[in-house]
């Protein structure tokens, strides 16, 4: 071809050389090696950025479930990147899908670094997640529903999770916090007349704002959305019962009546401290709608929570005390 090319210049030898390295590539004569090189970068990342730090978190040092929750999610990336067809290969695209697992194992590892309860029991409540279209969650304040859970989710590889919060501020204070605890901007808010980074994987909204979106927007899901995975819509502290809260709930409960379809493209999280039974109960009998019940309501908070009664007093004093 060298020849050919020297003694006619209208040989477009760019192209015939892309051919042959096309040809060479699609014989799979190096491949193995290239994913035996991926590997082994894989745990390279994983000892520098996450084994050799694992036993030293904020708290002291980690609890034993914690650390073995946190091999058995890097085991499973480790998988992943061994047998899912996706990731075996040696072009451009196959390189670029390994990105996403490698920010899968930090959100993973800056989970862990919290110790918080529900990171312990996770890999049991994301199965349950994943094989039915709605989840209550009834755990203890504190162990992590709001800020650590999203997180995981995406980790998991959902497209999109839309957490609601009863009132403005903690929007955008949760939106934060998640951001510094997995050291990246993974989540965005918004309220009515104020928004940050809404194409964030991760969205915190007000409860009347998704209800906004529920009742006008008819594009929020349809049958063409496309979709890697399901969105979540993560309906939280509905121990509140607010009106809004009540109409979220309803409206999916008839979403999902109406649309069968839509249970391949959406699920549906209902989180609280307290759960009354009337909830879950919405969605029993919906057909095809399959419904888990992840009640955890001694699970234990990261610091102790004591109660002083002052009996006798105003609850006025009290209040500007």
């Amino acid at each position: 071809m060298i020849n050919d090319s020297i003694e006619n210049s209208s040989i477009k030898f760019r192209q015939e050389i892309g051919k042959l390295t096309n040809i060479y590539l699609e014989q799979d004569t190096f491949s193995h090696d290239i994913n035996l090189l991926k590997v082994t970068a894989l745990n390279a990342f994983i000892r520098d950025h996450v084994l050799h730090q694992q036993n030293s978190t904020k708290g002291g040092a980690p609890n034993k479930t914690s650390v073995s929750i946190l091999n058995q999610y890097i085991d499973r990336i480790r998988k992943l990147l061994s047998t899912k067809d996706v990731y075996q290969g040696c072009t451009l695209e196959h390189f670029q899908m390994i990105v996403s697992l490698l920010q899968s194992i930090m959100i993973y590892y800056n989970c862990f670094l919290l110790q918080l309860p529900l990171f312990n029991v996770s890999i049991d409540l994301l199965k349950q997640i994943e094989n039915n279209t709605v989840t209550t969650i009834e755990t203890a304040t504190g162990s992590g529903k709001s800020t650590l859970l999203p997180a995981l989710l995406i980790a998991e590889g959902y497209d999109k999770v839309i957490v609601t919060q009863p009132r403005r501020l903690p929007c955008s204070m949760i939106s934060q916090r998640v951001n510094s605890m997995v050291k990246e901007d993974l989540t965005g808010w918004a309220i009515s007349g104020a928004e940050k980074n809404v194409r964030a994987k991760i969205l915190y909204v007000t409860d009347g704002l998704l209800k906004e979106r529920l009742l006008n927007d008819e594009n929020l899901i349809t049958q063409n959305t496309k979709l890697n995975k399901s969105v979540i819509f993560f309906i939280d502290e509905v121990h509140e019962r607010s009106i809004n809260i009540d109409l979220c709930l309803a409206l999916f409960a008839r979403l999902l009546k109406l649309n069968p379809d839509f249970k391949t493209k959406m699920k549906l999280i209902i989180s609280s401290a307290t759960l009354d039974s009337s909830v879950p109960d919405l969605y029993r009998n919906i057909p095809g709608c399959t419904l888990s019940v992840f009640n955890l309501t001694s699970i234990s908070t990261r610091f102790p929570i004591s109660v002083n009664r002052v009996a006798g007093e105003n609850i006025l004093d009290l209040v500007q005390q």
